[in-house]
Parts: structure tokens; sequence; C-alpha cells
């Protein structure tokens, strides 16, 4: 089974927005075959950044996407408009924030020990392939 990142935007009459995605709705796979989106932040240029978490080989990594305002993924954030990133076999995001900065900071946590860390990992607005990390106990923890 298939589990994608699924957006709508609408009007102010809720009909959907056929601007964005030409028919108001995308979907975006991130990982290997589940994902799962808890956060979304509109950017104050209009972009729209969705976190969350997904699969990947060894179990889950935290996901971002960033999209333009026409609902089209972002290439100027990791050049395909996705990042993945994990610190164990079990790291997801539960929110995100914006730093002064330009920098997304996802809440996340891991499941490795208890109690369970809960690194927060800066993704810079370019979205590098490999981000800065830092690996202290988040205060956006939201799980």
């Amino acid at each position: 089974v298939q589990y994608d990142y699924a957006l709508i935007q609408l009007e102010e009459d809720g009909s959907l927005d056929s601007a964005f995605d030409t028919d108001g709705k995308t979907t975006l796979a991130l990982g290997i075959d589940v994902d799962y989106a808890f956060a979304l932040e509109i950017l104050s240029d209009g972009k729209i950044l969705i976190a969350g978490h997904t699969t990947s080989t060894t179990g889950f990594d935290m996901a971002a996407a960033r999209l333009l305002t026409d609902g089209s993924l972002d290439t100027s954030f990791d050049a395909d408009g996705k990042v993945l990133a994990g610190f164990t076999s079990d790291t997801r995001a539960y929110g995100v924030s914006v730093a002064p900065d330009g920098a997304l900071v996802p809440g996340s946590d891991t499941h490795l020990t208890l109690p369970r860390p809960s690194p927060a990992e800066r993704l810079w607005s370019a979205g590098p392939s490999r981000p800065t990390r830092t690996h202290t106990r988040s205060p956006l923890h939201t799980h």
C-alpha cells in the first residue's frame, strides 16, 4: 500500500483552487512507500513547507518538501524539492518551524532509547543534501 502526502488548496468559497496543481490538489511521494505528513507551514514568500516522516530502507526518516504557490515542487530546495534525513533507524518529524535566518527546524524524535532523544535538525533554506545536524533535545518536540 502506498501512502503519500496529500494537499489541497481551496478558494474562499470552499471550492478547489484550479491554480494549485491545475485541479486544486496534489500528492507527494517522498520515501519508499509510506509517507506521513504532520506539519504544514506557509512561508513568508507564499511557498508551502510540509514535514513529517517516511519509510526508508532502515526504518523511518524525517521528510520535508517545499512547494511553490502553484503546487509544484520547489527545485531550489535540495534540487528536487524534497529532503530526507535520519539520525537512527526511526526518526520522525511531528512539527516544523522557520528560524529567523530562514533555516527550517523540524520538531522530531527518535525511538532508540528511553528517555527518547529528540533531535532538532536545521535544514537551510536551500535544503542542502547534507544538512547541518545538531543532536540536542528539541523545544519543538510535539510527540
